[in-house]
This record gives structure tokens, C-alpha cells and sequence, in this order.
């Protein structure tokens, strides 16, 4: 759903997951950690300047996949990233566009439903890294019909 606005804005939508990722299955409710990225994704396009890039990444852990949303936006900066979760609370300077502050609330509380967590990193004037692990296991091979 971000693939057709990330270039309205002028941002590159980047994909960069795996080949083992897609072999995962990972427990949880699928629409939930949908709305979880749709946030993400979203926030990171909102604060990325056109020209810059949103990356959507996946790192396979021993019992989990670590989801990644990484852009090139402005960076938060540290006495605000402890704030970025916090409901109603938004960035005033450098989005593209006007927040409720409800949207990375809304999704901590999806992750921490699912017994996960949910960080940001951030170095100002490079980007931010918002990351989310869930748990998951190997998709088991279905028995040929050969037999």
C-alpha cells in the first residue's frame, strides 16, 4: 500500500528481505503486525525529505525475524526518542505531514500484545531505525505427491 506512495513523495520504497525470511513463519495476528508496518513505513515516509529512501528489511534470527524499517529522514533527536511511542506525542519540526501521535503508540501496543517489543534508533541528520522482532519457525516442506 506504501509502493504507490512512497514515489508521490518522491522516496524509494525498498524491499530487502531474505530468501531465507520468506521461508519463516512467524506467530502472530497478521493483520495486527500489518498495521504495525503500515505505521512504521508510514512514519518513516512521513519524515524522509523527497530524494531520500525508505528501507523494509528482515533479519532471521535463531527463534525470531527481526522486521527493520530504516529511512534516510532527519533523525530523532535523543531527548525525543524516548518519546516516539508515548500516545499524542508527534515530532512538530521536520514531518511531511500532520500526525494525531497515535500511529507508533497504536503499534507498541500491537507488539506488546504479542509479547514483543519494539525499539527505534536514530542518528540526526542520517535516519532512523525502527525494529520489531517476532517469533518464528521454519516453514516445514509439504510431503511431495509422489510420496
Amino acid at each position: 500500500m506504501h509502493h504507490m506512495l512512497a514515489p508521490e513523495q518522491n522516496i524509494a520504497l525498498i524491499e530487502d528481505l531474505p530468501v531465507l525470511a520468506r521461508h519463516m513463519v512467524v506467530s502472530a495476528d497478521g493483520e495486527r503486525i500489518v498495521q504495525v508496518l503500515s505505521n512504521l513505513i508510514g512514519n518513516a515516509c512521513k519524515f524522509t525529505d523527497a530524494g531520500g529512501r525508505v528501507t523494509v528489511g528482515a533479519q532471521v534470527l535463531p527463534d525470531a525475524i527481526q522486521i527493520t524499517v530504516r529511512d534516510t529522514g532527519r533523525g530523532i533527536p535523543m531527548d525525543s526518542i524516548f518519546h516516539v511511542f508515548d500516545r499524542f506525542w508527534y515530532a512538530q519540526r521536520g514531518a511531511s505531514q500532520r500526525s494525531t501521535g497515535l500511529g507508533l503508540a497504536i503499534a507498541r501496543g500491537i507488539i506488546e500484545a504479542h509479547d514483543g517489543r519494539i525499539w527505534v534508533e536514530s542518528t540526526l541528520g542520517e535516519g532512523s531505525a525502527s525494529h520489531v522482532p517476532l517469533p518464528s519457525v521454519p516453514v516445514e516442506p509439504s510431503p511431495s505427491a509422489n510420496g
